[in-house]
């Protein structure tokens, strides 16, 4: 995700992001798969490096991650979800009441005592 996110844009990078993205969702989707909070971040990064199509096809992947039950998985999504925001929020407007339906089941998930 890092090395995604320090690329300077093209169009060659954008073609072959979206290629993968693919993958990366089905490979989201395994229960097999354990290292889902830094998959998560390359396909936030993926995704709003490659464009609004893309962005709107990871979007439903990132929002069911929201609802795991890995507190890093869920953390990782919520910033997929941010970053994809920033970068493709007029192209994903329709997307925005189920996420806020989400983050605001979510609202109270984490209490940390001092």
């Amino acid at each position: 995700a890092a090395a995604v996110e320090a690329s300077a844009p093209s169009t060659d990078l954008a073609a072959y992001l979206q290629a993968l993205l693919p993958r990366l969702l089905k490979l989201l989707r395994s229960s097999a798969f354990t290292a889902k909070p830094a998959l998560i971040s390359l396909i936030g990064a993926a995704s709003a490096a490659s464009g609004g199509g893309a962005a709107a096809t990871a979007v439903p992947s990132l929002r069911d991650a929201l609802t795991g039950e890995d507190w890093a998985a869920r953390k990782a999504a919520a910033e997929a979800l941010a970053l994809l925001a920033l970068e493709h929020g007029d192209n994903l407007v329709e997307q925005k009441p189920s996420c806020i339906a989400v983050f605001e089941a979510k609202r109270f998930d984490k209490v940390e005592f001092l």
